[in-house]
């Protein structure tokens, strides 16, 4: 199986999608690889451990390296990106 990917039972003919939240980074993995706590990835299939970020209503506190809640006034789109200020609360 490629990367992204794994094969759970000896035999399969397929391949499949690592889920949400967990990654393979090695080529014929029978497993993924969790994300840390409190990080996921954006979608299923993903190959590397930077792949796991901050979730929607999160972002990434630069200093820790850990996911934050998003205060109020302000919205968190997750995966990266920064805080953004809600309309009206500007």
């Amino acid at each position: 199986c490629e990367v992204g990917h794994y094969q759970n039972e000896g035999g399969q003919s397929t391949c499949l999608r690592c889920e949400r939240g967990t990654y393979a980074d090695k080529r014929g993995s029978d497993a993924c690889e969790p994300c840390p706590a409190g990080k996921t990835t954006q979608g299923n299939g993903f190959s590397s451990l930077t792949d796991c970020q901050c979730p929607p209503g999160t972002y990434k506190n630069e200093v820790a390296g850990s996911c934050i809640a998003c205060g109020t006034g302000a919205i968190c789109k997750g995966f990266g990106g920064a805080p953004e200020a809600k309309i009206g609360n500007q």
